[in-house]
């Protein structure tokens, strides 16, 4: 289900998956969970995966200040538009709050046009330009 989640993630945002590669994925997995400031969830509706969480918490920006990093939130097609983003994002804000996180940040992919609604409608600000990685957004949780 990660793998699948990672993939269906970045065709919606690159428009294939030619470019997704699940050795790198695997790794990345592997290395998140070596880190105690981590989260990885999955979300449960009657026994069904219908969510994938992944982020970095307590990280340190170049001032000293602590923020949150959210690196997948992916809900299944079906799940969309029907306000369970209000609770995921609820949910890692928590995480990040415990931490004392001033601020969340993640990168969202412009072609990816829900994506991209999501955030703004939800108070995400873009931060600098477009990089090869993607939009750079943050949202102040202080």
């Amino acid at each position: 289900m990660c793998i699948q989640s990672r993939r269906d993630a970045h065709i919606v945002s690159f428009g294939d998956d030619a470019t997704f590669n699940v050795d790198e994925t695997k790794a990345w997995f592997t290395w998140l969970n070596t880190l105690d400031i981590s989260g990885f969830f999955h979300v449960f509706k009657n026994n069904e995966v219908i969510d994938q969480i992944e982020f970095r918490n307590g990280l340190l920006d170049e001032q000293g200040v602590k923020f949150g990093y959210i690196n997948l939130l992916y809900l299944l097609p079906e799940f969309r538009n029907k306000g369970l983003g209000w609770e995921l994002e609820d949910f890692i804000f928590a995480q990040f709050k415990n931490e004392q996180c001033a601020y969340a940040q993640l990168r969202y992919i412009p072609t990816n046009l829900q994506a991209v609604s999501f955030y703004h409608k939800h108070g995400w600000t873009d931060v600098g330009e477009i990089g090869e990685r993607g939009q750079l957004a943050e949202k102040r949780l202080t």
